[in-house]
């Protein structure tokens, strides 16, 4: 296994993160996340395999999808929103390809709404509440690009009506080819 490196921004916090196969994980008291870059492969296979027309995966997979499954391991609730996340590349913002552009995307080139509704599922939530041992996976979906990049994610505990907030950054996060 090769360990790479995680920023915290809370010190003190044990915890810890590794890099195996081009899949990212990080977990504490607080948090398990991964995430798994997808190749144009396994994006056209899945996408395929439900029956989309080959005009969206030939566009799906010039993209760079991400998998990514949070956990909440603490006792308290879990509070995320991509919206908050930073993501950079070479000190430039990368800008995630949101539900909405999907949605106007799709029915610009006329897809039937079975399939809009297929590819949402497989996204993960903006926001989401994780309960006490709750998870949930999804992908998020940025424009390729070759060169590494940061995926600062911003969190809060819930609890006793007191916000914790914290970050987890994947700092050399790579989209997979």
């Amino acid at each position: 296994m090769v360990y790479g490196f995680c920023i915290m921004t809370l010190a003190g916090m044990p915890s810890s993160f590794a890099q195996n196969n081009n899949r990212y994980h990080y977990q504490d008291d607080r948090v398990r996340i991964s995430i798994t870059p997808r190749t144009p492969e396994m994006t056209t296979a899945f996408y395929y395999a439900r029956g989309f027309p080959a005009k969206v995966i030939d566009t799906l997979k010039k993209q760079c999808f991400l998998t990514i499954t949070i956990r909440n391991t603490s006792r308290d609730t879990l509070q995320h929103n991509i919206g908050k996340w930073v993501i950079t590349s070479s000190g430039q913002p990368v800008m995630p390809l949101t539900r909405q552009y999907w949605f106007d995307w799709f029915r610009s080139q006329n897809i039937p709404l079975s399939i809009q509704s297929t590819f949402r599922w497989t996204l993960l939530p903006d926001a989401l509440d994780f309960f006490p041992g709750e998870g949930e996976g999804g992908n998020i979906i940025l424009p390729y690009t070759d060169q590494p990049f940061s995926v600062q994610m911003k969190f809060k505990l819930i609890s006793n009506n007191m916000t914790q907030p914290f970050n987890v950054t994947f700092p050399e996060v790579r989209c997979a080819r």
